[in-house]
């Protein structure tokens, strides 16, 4: 079960960017709108942070290792953040769910 790297985001290309805009104006319950665009916003920084790294002028061995951990562990968190601000959504969903 466990997963090297599990979280590592790609780059977004514009296609990717362009349906998350299109689904966040016409699909996206209108209440989510503002957290879902703000977990995008952070998708998008961490993904081009990673785009950064790689690009990187003749960094050391320990310097570029040292900044993908870095972004790993950002990653990481980003995925963290998400999961626990569900848990209080799942929650309150539940609460208005009627049992037959």
């Amino acid at each position: 079960m466990m997963e090297r790297d599990f979280y590592k985001l790609v780059p977004l290309t514009k296609e990717d960017i362009q349906f998350f805009e299109y689904w966040l104006k016409e699909k996206c319950e209108t209440g989510m709108r503002g957290v879902n665009q703000s977990t995008f916003d952070a998708f998008k920084k961490v993904a081009n942070g990673n785009m950064i790294i790689q690009g990187m002028k003749n960094p050391t061995d320990e310097e570029k290792s040292h900044s993908l951990k870095l972004m790993i562990e950002l990653e990481d968190n980003l995925h963290g953040d998400i999961e626990n601000r569900a848990i209080s959504i799942i929650r309150s969903r539940l609460k208005t769910l009627i049992f037959i």
